[in-house]
Order: structure tokens, then sequence, then C-alpha cells
């Protein structure tokens, strides 16, 4: 019984975290509409789009295969550095990829800048994932959303 109210507890606080998340997003993303305009909501747009394409490059599924190696094997640190540095790894060259491309899609600095923004601020999401996805295997949380 112990063993199911902890499952219960930690299932209850990972879909507060993921709903308190969604709702949050939907709000920055009113707010940025209303603040930038149509056009430069446009662009936005673009460059979120333009990480989203990209962002499967510099994930790979690592936390996943974190999620599942560190729950299941006894050499835990090893699988959290080789991790952490295969990440460093995959991001670099992806980030490369992305920062080549942008000139080809748009000639306009600021389109450049935007999508390296978006990037750098997704590669920095893609961590914490990693990170939580560590977090999630040692304190043995089951249920993932």
């Amino acid at each position: 019984m112990n063993r199911i109210a902890h499952n219960f507890k930690n299932t209850l606080w990972l879909f507060g975290s993921q709903i308190f998340s969604h709702i949050g997003k939907l709000f920055l993303f009113l707010i940025v509409a209303r603040e930038i305009g149509v056009s430069e909501f446009g662009l936005f747009s673009f460059g979120l789009s333009f990480y989203v394409i990209f962002s499967f490059l510099a994930d790979l599924g690592i936390p996943a295969v974190l999620r599942r190696k560190y729950s299941v094997t006894q050499n835990k640190r090893d699988h959290f550095a080789y991790a952490i540095s295969l990440k460093l790894k995959v991001s670099a060259i992806s980030s490369l990829v992305v920062f080549i491309v942008t000139f080809f899609v748009s000639k306009d600095p600021t389109t450049h800048q935007l999508i390296w923004t978006l990037w750098l601020a997704g590669v920095c999401n893609l961590f914490i994932e990693t990170f939580f996805s560590y977090f999630e295997a040692e304190n043995n949380l089951k249920i993932r959303g």
C-alpha cells in the first residue's frame, strides 16, 4: 500500500507540474503575441518552428535512455556522465547545423538572431530535461507524462 501511495503522489506532482507548465506557456504566448504585434509574432513563430524541426538533432532520445539505463543498472554515475558528454557533443553538432542552415533560410540578420536565440533557449531546455530524467530515475518516479 505504501508503494501505491508513493506512486500516486509522484503521479499527482508530475501531472500538476505539466498542467502548470502548459498554462504558463499559454499565457506567455498570449502576452508575447499582444506585445510584439502580428508581423513580429509571425517571425517568432517561424523561429520557434525552426527550433522544433531541428530539436530532434539535439535530443536523440538521450533523456529516455538515461532514465531507463539509470533505473536498472548499478554503475549509475558513469551513465549520467556519459549522457551529459554525449548531449554536449550532439548539441554542439546540431547547433553548428542550425547556424549554417539559417543562412540558407533567410538573409535577414534579425531572423538569424531570433532563430539562434530560440535555439539556445531550446537547447538549454533539453539539458534541463536530461537533468530531470536523472532526477526521475534517482527517485524512482514511475509515471512519465
